[in-house]
């Protein structure tokens, strides 16, 4: 019997502390009185998930498209290899993170195998 009032208070006791555990994960939803709604990200674009240019606000892109064409965001030029049937990118040697460090290839790889 002491067993089963050990296990009763532990199951209680557990109960009352997920909540607690649970409420300091925040949960960010990008929503508008347009229906436009969902988790951001920059691969991600549905008709009912945040838009395009509101993804903008939070990623940035290697080259952007505006009425003209596509222009340089941060990629200051770029050129297919037929041969290779590829791209090749020549990153804006300007850009920094938020906390200063240069923004490299490597970031780029990162963001393609995430």
């Amino acid at each position: 019997m002491a067993g089963l009032k050990d296990v009763l208070c532990t199951a209680i006791l557990i109960s009352l502390l997920l909540p607690a555990v649970a409420e300091e994960i925040p949960v960010y939803t990008i929503a508008d009185t347009t229906g436009d709604w969902g988790y951001p990200s920059p691969y991600l674009h549905y008709s009912r998930g945040p838009g395009y240019v509101r993804m903008s606000f939070i990623f940035d892109t290697l080259v952007w498209k505006d009425q003209n064409g596509f222009v340089p965001a941060l990629a200051e030029s770029w050129e297919y290899l037929e041969g290779e049937n590829a791209y090749l990118f020549n990153l804006n040697p300007n850009v920094k993170w938020h906390d200063g460090e240069p923004f490299t290839a490597n970031d780029v790889v990162f963001t393609i195998n995430t």
